[in-house]
């Protein structure tokens, strides 16, 4: 997927679900320099993630301090670099074992017409991550 095919999806979704839901939403770069205020930011990249990027930081500290919350989809390690610094700077950290746990429940709901053990399964995820 080239880089305008992102955009163009990023627009899309807020032309067509956020404008809906009111929410107003940016996309910024991880060197942005803003000083305005954030409710959330995200992280959907592998930065932070173990072990190639475990040291990569998405986003610069100006920007995680501008954040009330931050969410980073990255599971392993459970705290990332991004985390540690949202933490440090007062943010709401969002861990991304959440996002892992719901999806495979959704999906085990989907294939299996259960409902799904989410204690079990979060149980599982701790323990197979070491957590």
């Amino acid at each position: 997927m080239e880089k305008n095919d992102i955009k163009y999806l990023i627009e899309l979704c807020h032309d067509k679900v956020l404008e809906e839901y009111g929410i107003d939403m940016k996309v910024i770069s991880q060197d942005a320099q803003s000083d305005d205020e954030y409710d959330l930011l995200i992280n959907g990249t592998p930065a932070g993630m173990y072990p190639k990027f475990i040291n990569d930081l998405p986003a610069n500290e100006k920007l995680i301090k501008n954040c009330k919350n931050v969410f980073d989809a990255v599971y392993n390690p459970n705290e990332t670099v991004l985390l540690s610094e949202a933490i440090k700077a007062g943010a709401k950290p969002v861990y991304g074992i959440k996002m892992l746990l719901y999806q495979g429940a959704e999906s085990f709901e989907i294939w299996t017409g259960r409902k799904a053990p989410i204690d079990v399964m979060h149980d599982a995820l701790t323990k197979t991550l070491g957590l």
